[in-house]
């Protein structure tokens, strides 16, 4: 219930993020965002590991080419998807699109191993997507149907696979690291990738937050450093499929937080929270 818990305030800290994002695209560029995000929470999480555990450098050397990719794709691909995305996008497609991601990382975890998932599982992950799909057409069939793919659509879609491949990285790949040592080792390797992209070819990039700078802080320490370990920690206990079922949190806490800042909670996303909820139940016990 611990790890539950955790998933569970990760997904509503990323769900915090959409709104955030929204502000900060208004004042930063997305790469300045991206940048200060990952730069926080490197600075953050390398010292606390290395006091808490050390820093097993052999065992990075080791697994540097998974913990690279985990970086690269997983870090630096879904936040360009997702800030990029957002920019171009409705909200309804860019909530339904990233709904998609525990049946993406379900589909490449039956690619690499080559095992099919259980009845219990599949049905977890129908009830989910369902929620998601309910929650963000306000329960209309019509609007569903009426969804066109756009650029921003398929930057989410692509940020989003991303995360799926992100989440199956470290329990097929990563040998010998906790998950505090594989999340600080990746965060750091996004953030260093994105400094020296910025220095060489992007220089909006350095940008200083200025009047985004709280957003900029709940980004990088509570939506990167603190929710990033969480999930690492979810798929180190759990695997990474039970733990991509968390992501249809997401969306039903996005919606959540728009009512708290004032908009009415509609039927749909009542209904919608139920069906995720279920879904969970179903695919956590499966």
């Amino acid at each position: 219930m611990r790890i539950y818990l955790k998933l569970a305030l990760a997904s509503l800290a990323w769900a915090a993020t959409y709104h955030v994002a929204k502000y900060t695209v208004g004042s930063l560029s997305p790469l300045a965002a991206m940048l200060w995000r990952f730069a926080l929470a490197a600075v953050v999480l390398a010292p606390w590991v290395a006091a808490r555990e050390g820093w097993p450098a052999a065992a990075v050397r080791r697994n540097a080419l998974p913990l690279l990719a985990m970086g690269l794709v997983g870090a630096i691909g879904f936040n360009l998807g997702m800030f990029y995305g957002l920019r171009a996008t409705s909200a309804v497609n860019a909530s339904l699109i990233m709904g998609l991601a525990p049946s993406l990382t379900m589909a490449c975890a039956t690619l690499l191993t080559g095992r099919r998932p259980g009845v219990r599982l599949l049905l977890g992950l129908l009830l989910g997507l369902s929620g998601v799909a309910t929650v963000v057409s306000g329960g209309s069939w019509r609007v569903l149907r009426a969804l066109e793919f756009s650029r921003g659509d398929l930057l989410m879609l692509g940020g989003t696979l991303c995360w799926a491949i992100y989440s199956l990285l470290p329990q097929r790949f990563v040998r010998d690291l906790s998950p505090m040592a594989i999340t600080a080792s990746s965060l750091t390797i996004a953030a260093v990738t994105m400094l020296v992209l910025g220095v060489t070819a992007t220089p909006e990039a350095l940008q200083w937050p200025g009047p985004a700078l709280g957003a900029v802080l709940f980004m990088g320490l509570v939506a990167t450093a603190l929710a990033y370990l969480w999930w690492i920690e979810g798929v180190a206990k759990l695997g990474a499929v039970r733990t991509a079922v968390f992501s249809n949190l997401t969306p039903v806490f996005t919606a959540l937080i728009a009512v708290m800042l004032g908009q009415t909670l509609l039927w749909a996303q009542c209904v919608g929270a139920v069906l995720v909820i279920g879904g969970l139940i179903v695919a956590t016990r499966a």
